[in-house]
């Protein structure tokens, strides 16, 4: 098949966070096994960049040039015209590469004047959380610019061919907060891949001697730091010589997390800031225990990343790591608040090596067996071809 991939997010210009690590993998997996990609996503400059990538044809495109006006260039702060270049842009693509269908995130709402203009191939929209969701586990207020792109994405996931969700979690929590799917609107499950070959080539050792706890993520409210630090106050209680570290952006609560701890505590924490993905992967497997205590995740690429690493994983319950981990056998699956119970499972899995061993181990083969290119590429092509099939039926080739 020949497959367009659209997101803002993709590295190294653009990767952010999990949409362009999906984005990625899926590419150059797609690739791997056959199929022909085209990557479209947002120049990290007001020049249109082309070029390879292993395989992979990434073309980058500035935003609209109206919006670098002197007199309009302030609306970025509200819409930054991204997603009408995108429009623009993909019919270009489509008729040069002989597109057969195109996948984009609801997030950001690129897929939003797509799915208004006559298209040649059939839109797949993917959930991943989008603005909505997110504002609502940061607890954060929604501005104008907010409920705008709330409008808009809602609007692209209505009107688009097909939506496919990575995980149950995320469909029933927009459908519970009342989120972006029409009441019985069909929607596929298809997780995110992870590369489980890389992980299995040699890395080198973690410099750090002492055990310790590790975070991966941005340090913020929805990701539960306030509850990893409450069930690690309950394990130093225990006199025990483990450390914490953190790895990621300090958006504002680490600082004041720390600063409240008692005096003797403060030291075990250790705040690395952001690292390239490559330089973690140690990190997790040598952890003591691996912490993902969010209030609301998705697929988190931590998870899936510290488990095919051989890391053992405590991930929060009510999310979609209740469909990769199972409790008491690839990982522990807890309520966040719970701190008495997350330090047990912390102390259980530092005293008891065999244990340990033997959780790390289902873990890496869960995702082997569920999540991995192999496994992820083949379903992705059978509902894209299940899609394809359908909107021809439909449209015949008057698209073309």
């Amino acid at each position: 098949m020949n497959i367009c991939l659209v997101s803002t997010e993709y590295p190294p210009e653009t990767g952010w966070g999990g949409i362009g690590t999906h984005t990625y993998e899926l590419a150059h997996a797609l690739h791997e096994y056959g199929h022909r990609v085209v990557v479209l996503s947002r120049s990290p400059d007001s020049r249109l960049h082309e070029h390879d990538d292993n395989g992979v044809l990434v073309c980058r495109i500035p935003l609209p040039s109206f919006l670098q006006k002197r007199l309009l260039w302030r609306i970025q702060h509200v819409w930054n015209g991204y997603n009408l270049a995108v429009a623009k842009k993909l019919r270009q693509l489509a008729a040069r590469h002989q597109i057969d269908i195109v996948e984009m995130p609801e997030s950001r709402a690129e897929a939003f004047f797509t799915v208004f203009i006559k298209r040649p191939c059939p839109v797949v929209v993917k959930l991943h959380n989008g603005t909505y969701l997110n504002r609502v586990f940061n607890n954060r207020r929604f501005r104008l610019q907010d409920r705008i792109m709330v409008w808009m994405e809602k609007t692209a996931v209505h009107k688009a061919d097909a939506v496919v969700s990575p995980t149950q979690a995320l469909i029933d929590m927009n459908r519970r907060k009342k989120g972006y799917l029409k009441k019985n609107q069909l929607v596929c499950i298809l997780p995110n891949l992870i590369d489980t070959e890389y992980y299995k080539k040699n890395h080198p050792p973690v410099p750090h001697h002492k055990p310790f706890v590790l975070y991966v993520g941005r340090i913020e409210y929805n990701k539960g730091t306030d509850f990893l630090f409450e069930a690690m106050k309950r394990v130093w209680r225990n006199d025990i010589d483990i450390e914490l570290i953190m790895i990621g952006s300090d958006l504002g609560p680490g600082r004041k997390l720390i600063a409240d701890l008692p005096e003797n505590m403060k030291p075990r924490v250790i705040i690395k800031g952001h690292m390239p993905r490559r330089d973690i992967f140690p990190y997790y497997r040598h952890a003591v225990a691996c912490l993902v205590l969010s209030r609301w995740e998705n697929l988190p690429y931590t998870c899936l990343e510290a488990m095919t690493s051989r890391g053992a994983v405590i991930g929060s319950r009510n999310t979609g790591m209740s469909e990769i981990i199972e409790d008491g056998k690839s990982g522990f699956l807890v309520s966040p608040e719970d701190s008495q119970g997350i330090a047990e499972k912390i102390l259980a899995l530092y005293r008891d090596a065999e244990m340990s061993a033997c959780i790390r181990e289902n873990a890496r083969q869960r995702i082997q067996n569920f999540f991995s290119k192999p496994v992820i590429v083949r379903q992705t092509i059978e509902h894209y071809q299940q899609i394809t099939t359908t909107w021809q039926q439909r449209h015949g080739n008057s698209g073309r």
